[in-house]
């Protein structure tokens, strides 16, 4: 499920909408939304989330900013509640609901909503674009990055190989620039921060791993990670935000460029890391110490647990490897202070 909600200012405005939602029959939902109330079930406060939602998410009801803002809080509401409830529904106790999977991606088409799937198998529910036009009629510029922002996440979520497309983490690093750029103050920055992170640092991990009977090496995600499963990835995306999309570019091409002109490498034995100075104790400490990396625009590879502290690793490869030895050398000469370490996969 999305990890977006509506911050709190945009909330208490949407809560001020005199949308026309509030004169919708009940029928409107069972109408438009019938799926959606199954899987609410016996939930009444679910089968509420659907019909305040699916009343409040209409042309004739969308007319004021905050007729919008309203539609949106309404939208989280509803992914809040039916998303736990999804995976439950497509299993059902007479076998796995196949045959509703069209209806069901029709039905949340139509809401700017999305199911969350792998495999054709139905696992959740987040958000989808908004009908054409709403947005740029009714919605704040701040809003529109947002909006831009988690559409990208939704579209991302699901997969059984989570990182063989990573296009959805461009847009949203992209999306994510133009919030901060743009609107620095604006509280959406806060909102997608999380999600923001974790998408820089998704591809910060991308490094190239070496697979007996594979004429080229393979690009996997994750720090120091060779297992195919589930880390099978792609470069297309990182080349994607290197080469820039729109107007301004990304801050991070430079970073990112370097990262892929010398991709770390794993091959599931012993590699010979250079990691930054210093340790930290948690993984989040690392991470937010790799994304101040990068926001400086050094190519950092991201963290990784290695004896009992975490690292922020600048790069890594077979131990032995000379390129190991180089790489010290060009983070030396850039500036950083780093050291030449072991990590053994498996030893955390």
């Amino acid at each position: 499920m999305t990890r977006l909600l509506l911050p709190l200012a945009a909330l208490a405005l949407a809560l001020t909408g005199t949308a026309s939602a509030q004169d919708c029959s009940p029928s409107v939902a069972e109408q438009r939304a019938p799926i959606l109330l199954q899987i609410a079930g016996d939930d009444p406060a679910a089968a509420e989330a659907v019909r305040a939602y699916v009343c409040a998410y209409r042309a004739d009801a969308l007319t004021t900013s905050a007729d919008l803002f309203r539609a949106i809080a309404l939208r989280d509401t509803l992914v809040s509640r039916l998303d736990p409830r999804v995976e439950g529904w497509f299993f059902s106790d007479e076998g796995e609901r196949y045959d509703a999977a069209e209806a069901l991606y029709a039905e949340t088409e139509a809401l700017a909503l999305r199911p969350v799937q792998a495999e054709g198998m139905i696992f959740g529910l987040t958000v989808g674009p908004l009908m054409d036009g709403v947005a740029t009629v009714l919605a704040p510029a701040d809003l529109i990055h947002y909006l831009d922002f988690a559409d990208a996440e939704g579209e991302g979520a699901g997969s059984e190989y989570p990182f063989s497309w990573l296009d959805p983490e461009v847009r949203m690093i992209l999306a994510g620039e133009a919030l901060r750029r743009d609107f620095p103050a604006s509280p959406y920055v806060g909102a997608t921060q999380a999600a923001f992170a974790e998408a820089l640092l998704t591809l910060a991990s991308l490094h190239t791993v070496r697979i007996e009977g594979w004429d080229e090496p393979q690009w996997f995600a994750g720090v120091g990670t060779s297992e195919f499963y589930p880390w099978a990835a792609e470069r297309e995306a990182l080349q994607a935000l290197v080469d820039g999309a729109g107007e301004h570019g990304s801050r991070y091409a430079a970073p990112f460029a370097a990262l892929l002109a010398n991709p770390s490498e794993a091959d599931g034995g012993p590699l010979a890391v250079v990691a930054l100075a210093g340790e930290w104790g948690s993984h989040e400490d690392a991470a937010a110490r790799t994304l101040a990396h990068l926001d400086a625009g050094q190519d950092v590879a991201g963290p990784l647990l290695i004896g009992d502290g975490w690292r922020v690793v600048y790069r890594y490869f077979p131990a032995g490897d000379a390129r190991a030895g180089a790489a010290l050398s060009t983070a030396e000469a850039a500036g950083l202070a780093v050291e030449l370490v072991t990590y053994t996969p498996g030893s955390e």
